[in-house]
């Protein structure tokens, strides 16, 4: 996630590109407003496919999710399956495998 001095000046140069681009189009005879660039130029990018490390099955959980290894997937998937469902970060610490930075790092990609 982007901290709001950087969302701040990500707008402002994303208002400036669009300004140049809608000069650009205006001199070449296209009629489009500096609102409908600036709309397109600032759309949020597509978001992060989020997971559901308790609903998903291994493949989708390698796939998804950055350094799990197809080992860690199935770690996952067995530990839920015996234990039930994960409620919270913390509780995948205790499958086997994996490790904080790998949870940490997956954070904002991980679904309950």
């Amino acid at each position: 996630m982007l901290r709001a001095s950087n969302r701040i000046l990500l707008g402002v140069v994303l208002l400036i590109v669009s300004s140049v681009t809608m000069a650009q189009m205006v001199h070449h005879g296209e009629a489009t407003s500096a609102i409908q660039l600036f709309l397109i130029a600032v759309a949020p990018a597509e978001a992060p496919h989020v997971v559901s490390v308790n609903i998903d099955d291994a493949p989708t959980l390698e796939t998804n999710l950055l350094g799990v290894r197809p080992d860690q997937a199935r770690a996952i998937v067995s530990y839920r399956e015996r234990h039930g469902e994960f409620e919270s970060l913390l509780d995948l610490l205790k499958v086997e495998g994996l490790d904080r930075q790998l949870i940490v790092r997956n954070k904002n990609l991980i679904g309950f």
